[in-house]
């Protein structure tokens, strides 16, 4: 397919059809038009569908119909598509249903209790022989917030350089939700110098 991206899993495309298949079926069946014929309106269109609707939900169906029409063959229309922008939705999903409502973070008892059961495991006899290494990739990533799927694509950065404006060292870490569009560029730098 046209602009595939290694790094999306086939479910994701799968998905991705799904949602493009019901978006295009719902505008075809209101305005009597392929969707891709009248370019322009399609877009108006979607900019209203989304309009009043959490950013999240914008960004979704974007990615979705982006790589949809990519795959119609239809690059001139999935590039009017990405060009959207945001201004007309809202920060938050109305009924608060996103995973913004997931938890994301680990309060300072649970660090306590965490970190307390993995020296515990790892002075007992049924040490797995992991615990040590399990307890300091969670700290670190307590520390620098990287994903755990982060930490095999990042690199330290031990010598000043043009790429970041930190002094170093510099965590060099490529983001993870950079595919389909998610991120704010392909890598972010953590300043580890403090």
């Amino acid at each position: 397919m046209i602009g595939q991206d290694k790094s999306r899993i086939i479910k994701t495309e799968d998905d991705y059809i799904k949602r493009s298949v019901n978006v295009v079926t719902k505008y075809e069946k209101i305005n009597g038009d392929v969707f891709y014929k009248n370019q322009d309106e399609f877009v108006a269109w979607i900019i209203t569908e989304t309009t009043g609707k959490s950013f999240s939900n914008l960004r979704q169906i974007k990615a979705a119909l982006v790589f949809y029409s990519r795959s119609m063959n239809q690059p001139e229309l999935a590039d009017k598509i990405s060009k959207i922008t945001n201004e007309h939705t809202t920060v938050k999903s109305p009924n608060n249903s996103t995973s913004s409502q997931k938890k994301k973070s680990v309060t300072e008892a649970e660090e306590v209790k965490i970190t307390e059961f993995l020296r515990m495991k790892h002075n007992s006899s049924t040490d797995s022989g992991m615990n040590k290494q399990t307890l300091a990739f969670f700290k670190a990533g307590l520390c620098a917030g990287l994903r755990p799927c982060e930490w095999e694509n990042s690199s330290l950065i031990e010598n000043e350089t043009s790429e970041a404006q930190l002094p170093p060292p510099i965590l060099k870490v490529k983001n993870a939700k950079n595919t389909n569009g998610r991120s704010f560029g392909d890598y972010r730098y953590i300043g580890l110098s403090e």
